[in-house]
């Protein structure tokens, strides 16, 4: 299974709610002092979301990303019909530099 990240919108503290497993019992994956971690799935490995808090070059960035991949449905059990409405973005980490901001198509050598 691969990862298709989203934004709910917000640093994930009022839009998100993690039903089953609880955060406790997720692996998690720190790097860049702990400012970005990754939680994932200890059985399969499979990425469940990340988060971002930290000032980076002056700039404090506090980010939430879902994989839209993992999920089941919403908690009232209604389906998730508006995800067929993302857009997608991609990021050039092949670069040397930090990407400044999502492209609309990716960049060469990458996927679709």
């Amino acid at each position: 299974m691969g990862t298709m990240l989203t934004d709910p919108g917000d640093d994930g503290s009022s839009t998100f709610t993690l039903l089953t497993p609880a955060e406790k019992d997720l692996g998690m994956y720190a790097f860049d002092t702990e400012r970005v971690r990754w939680f994932f799935c200890p059985k399969c490995s499979i990425t469940l979301y990340n988060r971002v808090h930290g000032v980076f070059e002056g700039v404090e960035v506090r980010t939430f990303r879902v994989n839209v991949l993992t999920l089941d449905e919403r908690a009232d059990g209604s389906p998730m019909e508006d995800l067929k409405n993302l857009k997608i973005k991609y990021w050039d980490f092949k670069g040397v530099e930090l990407p400044k901001a999502p492209l609309d198509e990716p960049v060469n050598g990458g996927v679709w």
